[in-house]
Order: structure tokens, then sequence, then C-alpha cells
């Protein structure tokens, strides 16, 4: 725990969020700041105010005269309604206002982030428990609370000193009972906000995981494969002993928490009973009038509530800023990559891996292994091999989604990490094994790979027909239907769903395309024919089809056969059939026999 919580920069984080909320709430905050320093100065007086209130109560009852009432009323009414104008202040505008537009802004910096950050990074757990605890401080209230409680704080601060100069003059065991009665409840809470992070700093896993059940528990693709193996019952009995034991442990965190505030209420209390003694102690003695004794007893309790609620703030703003350092931290570990400068509109020759090896983060072991190719623009490859000799990795380093590890990847002898960002987004796309199935119109399912074409209607028909999805589109209502029945949309096939990824890839004028095992649940005989359509309609296209089926593959220009990170067999279908014994030819006839 303290190795976790040295590691904090408290005041960077806080300083950091401050600047953020003044830029936010500029106007709010420069009436607030004038708003607390006029109710801070009246707090330092209001002592005095008391004093002169009761000792005119006092000579009221005794004499009947009432002038002396006016100004300490009138300051006291004063007081009151600047207090009012702070709290609607606080409440209405920061909790209303100010905390959406704040929650707003750092959820939108997140956003921004996360979609430029390297995807390397959305395959390592700790990168989505960092994200995971970012969003949770983007979207609570504690931004905003952190600079209402350092005001507060220096409103409290203040108003102690006023008290503590008042009881001075009186007797300086009073400020020194006061003090010592509230150090430890301060203590503890310090302590206890410390714990509590650590706790949820190490929960996070175990919250990503209930929140990943219960999804489960509500999608409704989930939801038929419970209903046909009656897993329901096993999936709601784990949702509930990880909300369990994720429950136990805060309730008997808060338990612990709450019998040690007993005890230390306890010595506040007692502290309290000393105040009144002193304090009837001196007036018994004549050393202080009757007016001052009340005064004195309502400025010793006031003072052991400031300090109470004083040291209250000090735990809560360290226990905030704990939790938004995680925010920040999160924007500094995984700030996006520096793309280099170099732009090309096309590439014109080929692409070329040199010594290329790979490996994921927080792992030793390479998927890619000293890779050497020279493909030809334009040619027709296919990557095979067994599932994880690491097709899909060489796809994405391919695509510019991975950088590797070792060795280089170049376009026309350009470094692919020296291009700029536009020449990789504009020169690539793919249809993946799991690609998405967007609760969106036909139209914009397919566009969306070119979102600034969405309007051109005839492309988007044209490329439906070239994919063969027209005719079924126009069954359910037209380009412009909703898919998703859940939101009012029409159902369609998984291979309808593949047809709509294809044309999707297709919509985008890309010099290269990937097909990284979309098929792969289909039957052997209708992939071949997908693969056939998709070459077809892939013309002047540098084309990469990723498989473990070889048996649809024969029709390329070239193959690539992978097995264990390595490329160990390169040819044209009929070369890699001539190699005795070759790995290529021992698949290829595997598969065929199995549809003979």
């Amino acid at each position: 725990m303290q190795n976790r919580l040295k590691k904090v920069p408290f005041l960077k984080s806080g300083l950091k969020m401050i600047i953020l909320l003044f830029k936010l709430l500029k106007g709010y905050m420069i009436l607030y700041v004038i708003n607390m320093l006029l109710s801070t100065l009246l707090s330092a007086l209001m002592v005095l105010v008391m004093v002169g209130l009761y000792n005119a109560l006092y000579i009221m009852y005794d004499t009947g005269e009432m002038a002396g009432l006016i100004l300490p009323l009138a300051v006291l009414i004063f007081y009151f309604l600047i207090l009012a104008l702070n709290s609607i202040l606080e409440n209405t505008v920061v909790q209303i206002l100010g905390s959406e537009k704040v929650i707003s802004a750092l959820t939108l910096h997140i956003v921004k982030d996360v979609i430029c950050i390297d995807y390397e990074h959305f395959e390592n757990d700790e990168f989505h428990n960092q994200l995971n605890r970012a969003m949770n401080i983007a979207n609570s209230t504690r931004s905003v609370a952190i600079l209402n409680r350092i005001m507060s704080a220096i409103d409290t601060l203040v108003a102690i000193i006023g008290c503590t100069i008042a009881l001075l003059i009186i007797s300086p065991w009073l400020v020194l009972i006061a003090i010592i009665s509230v150090i430890p409840t301060a203590a503890i809470r310090i302590i206890r906000g410390k714990y509590y992070f650590v706790m949820k700093f190490y929960s996070t896993p175990q919250e990503r995981i209930i929140n990943y059940l219960w999804a489960l528990l509500s999608s409704p693709n989930s939801i038929r494969e419970q209903r046909i193996f009656n897993t329901s019952d096993f999936l709601r009995d784990k949702w509930i002993r990880e909300m369990t034991d994720y429950r136990n442990r805060e309730n008997e965190f808060q338990k612990k928490s709450s019998l040690i505030a007993c005890i230390t209420n306890l010595i506040q209390h007692f502290g309290y009973g000393f105040g009144i003694l002193i304090s009837f102690y001196l007036l018994m003695n004549g050393i202080i009038s009757i007016g001052a004794f009340a005064a004195t007893i309502d400025t010793f309790v006031k003072m052991q509530k400031l300090l109470d609620v004083f040291f209250k703030y000090i735990a809560m703003l360290e226990d905030d800023l704990l939790f938004i350092n995680d925010y920040f931290l999160f924007l500094e570990n995984y700030a996006p990559r520096i793309n280099g400068k170099k732009y090309l509109d096309k590439f014109q020759n080929f692409i070329t891996l040199k010594n290329v090896s790979y490996k994921y983060p927080n792992n030793d072991n390479f998927v890619l292994k000293n890779i050497d190719l020279k493909i030809q623009k334009n040619q027709k490859i296919a990557i095979v091999g067994v599932n994880g000799s690491g097709k899909s990795t060489f796809a994405k380093i391919i695509l510019g989604l991975l950088q590797p590890t070792e060795g280089v990847c170049e376009f026309d002898n350009f470094p692919l990490s020296s291009l700029d960002s536009n020449f990789k987004n504009d020169i690539a796309s793919a249809v993946f094994q799991d690609y998405r199935k967007y609760v969106l119109s036909f139209r914009d399912n397919v566009a969306i790979s070119q979102i600034t074409d969405k309007d051109n209607e005839e492309k988007v028909m044209k490329v439906l027909e070239k994919v063969d999805a027209l005719k079924f589109i126009q069954q359910y209502g037209g380009i412009d239907q909703l898919i998703g029945k859940q939101y009012g949309g029409v159902e369609i096939s998984e291979g309808q769903w593949q047809r709509l990824a294809i044309a999707r890839a297709m919509f985008k004028n890309s010099q290269l395309i990937v097909l990284d095992e979309p098929t792969s649940a289909l039957d052997p005989l209708i992939e071949k024919e997908v693969y056939e359509n998709f070459l077809r309609l892939a013309v002047n296209k540098t084309t990469f089809i990723i498989t473990h089926r070889v048996i649809s593959v024969y029709l390329v220009d070239y193959i690539i056969v992978m097995d264990d990170g390595r490329v160990i067999e390169t040819g044209t279908h009929d070369e890699l059939m001539k190699i005795n014994n070759g790995y290529y030819k021992k698949l290829f006839l595997l598969q065929s026999g199995w549809y003979r």
C-alpha cells in the first residue's frame, strides 16, 4: 500500500484539476471567490458580534433597553444572507450546472485520447483497468468537489483563526482542548481515505468482471446460449459470488471505520465537556461576564466543530486527489503516439518487412519472429497457417495497428512509423473475424468506413450490389432501414452481416484490404465462393486473405505459410504443392479430403 501511495503526486494532480475547473467555470469561480472571501471576513467578526448580542440581550432583560440589539442583529442577518447566497452558488451552480459541464469535459478528453491511443494498448489488461478508473472519475463529481473542499477549507480555517484569537484572550486551555479533542477523528479520516483508495484500486479487475457478467446476463446474444445450454443459473450464481465478495469487502471496511469513528467521536464529546467546565470555572471566579460566558461556550463549540469540519475537508480532499490522480495518470501513460510527418498520397511499388518480430506488452514470448518479405503492389496474398501461428498479428503490423518490436515495416522504402497518420488511415481497409455489427441503418453500416461519402447513394448502392446484398436489403425496406430488433429495427442473418462487413471494407477508397477470417464460421464451399467474389471485386488493390483453410485460397497470386510466428514457406499454390513433405501441401491434402 505504501509503495502505491508514494507514487501519487497530490499537489500536481490537484493543481491540474483546479486550473481545468477555472477554465470551465470562469464566471462562476470569480463570483464564488468574492462571495467566499466576504463570508470568511464576516465569520471572523461573528465572535465579537455574538458577544455584543448576548450583552445586549442581558441589558434588555435587565432594563428593557433594545437599542444595543440593532447593530448585532443587522450584521447577523447580513451574514446569513451571504451564507444563503454561497449555498445557492455551491449547490445550484456547481452541483447542477458545473458538475455536468465538468463531467462532459473530462469524459470527452478521455474519448478523444482513446480513439488515438495505440491499438496494442487495447490488448493489455492493465490498460483497461486504468481506463475503467479514469472513466469512473470523469463520470463522478469528485472533480467539482475538490474546488468546493479547498474553498470551504480556507473559509473554515479563517473562521478557526478568528475563534482561536477570541478564546486565547479568555483562556488558552480552551484552544488546546478543542484541538486535541478532534485530532484522533482527523487522523482516522485521513488513514481511512488512503485504505479506501487502495481497496478500490485493487478491486478494479473484479469490478470489470462483475460488469462483464452482468452484460452476459442481459445481452440478447448471450441469452440465446443461456437458454439452450441452461447456463443462466451458473452465470447468475457467479455474478452473485463476485458481487457478494466485493460487497463483503466494502462492508467489512465500513464496519471497522464506523467502530473507530464511534471511539473518536466519544473523545470529541469529552473535550466538549471539559470546555464547558473551564468556561463555568471562569464565570464563577468573575473572570468573564454572563454575556462572555455564553459567547465563550458558543465560540468553543463552534471552534470544535470548525476544526472537525476542517480536518474532514482535508481528509476528503486527500481522498479525492488519490482518485483524481488516476485520471491524469491514464492521460499521461497512454498519450497518443506522435506520428511521423512524411505523407504519401499512395504507395507505388511494394511493402517490405525487414526482420520483423513482435511481442505483446507484458509478454516475453514473441508471436512473430524474424519476418522478411517483399509484397508487390496489387498482389493478391493469402496468409495461411493453423490457429495461433501469428497470422492476425502479421496483418495488424501491415495495417499499422501494431508497431514491430524489432525490425521495420516499410511502404516504398519509408518506415510505416515515419509516415503521417492520414496515410495509415487512408491506405487500408479490413474485415476482421469479429467484425462489428452496428445497430445503424444499412447505409451507415456500409458508409461508416468513409463517412464523407455517406450521402453518395449511387456509390452505396453500387457496393451493395457487388457483394450481392442489395436484393435482401430492398426486401427489408431499403438502405435507410435500421438494423437491430432490440431497437425497433430488422433482424438479419449472419451471412447477411458478413456481406455488409465486406461491403464496408470495399466502400472505402483504400489501396490495401485485409480479410482476417471473417468467414471462418461458414461452410468451406460457401467460404470459397465468398473469397472468389471478393478477389473479383478487389481489382487494383493489394489484398491479404488470412485463413487456416487452405482449400479456399489457391486462386491468389502468392501464398505465405506461417507456423509458430515464422514464415516457413512462400510461393504460388502450384509451387507449394510441388514441395515434398511441404507444410502447405500436407494441409491442403488433409483439408481437401474432408470435403470429398
